[in-house]
């Protein structure tokens, strides 16, 4: 099918891409509620969009010598992850990422029996009291 879609005109194509879609629309959805399913209830119509715009680069990316199932997945959560730190954390990705490292480090400072940091040093907030 990839040969197909890549070597079809552009309505022939997009007959296949669509198909293609489909078809592994349940794998997508499965990776959706392993990764991501605390933000589903809310906002499932949202993540599956994401879900779909990430399919669709890597399908453009696809080479035929390529898996696609196994190809796809990191373009997938690529395209939820920033969708989720944009749109409802209303972070950037950068920004979601530190936070998370900071969250790792106090939980491994936990772990070593150190007690927990002063959270004005690790977390920004508006204003710390003195």
């Amino acid at each position: 099918m990839i040969e197909i879609r890549q070597n079809a005109d552009e309505a022939a194509g997009q007959i296949v891409t669509n198909v293609m879609y489909e078809l592994h629309k349940p794998f997508i959805r499965k990776i959706l509620s392993r990764r991501f399913p605390s933000f589903l209830p809310s906002y499932r119509a949202e993540i599956e969009q994401a879900a779909a715009v990430g399919f669709m680069c890597a399908l453009n990316r696809l080479k035929p010598d390529y898996l696609l199932i196994t190809y796809m997945e990191p373009f997938i959560l690529h395209s939820v992850t920033d969708f989720i730190s944009l749109e409802i954390n209303r972070n950037t990705s950068y920004v979601s990422a530190q936070i998370q490292k900071i969250i790792r480090a106090e939980a491994a400072l936990e772990r070593k029996g150190i007690s927990r940091p002063d959270t004005c040093l690790t977390r920004p907030k508006p204003a710390c009291p003195p």
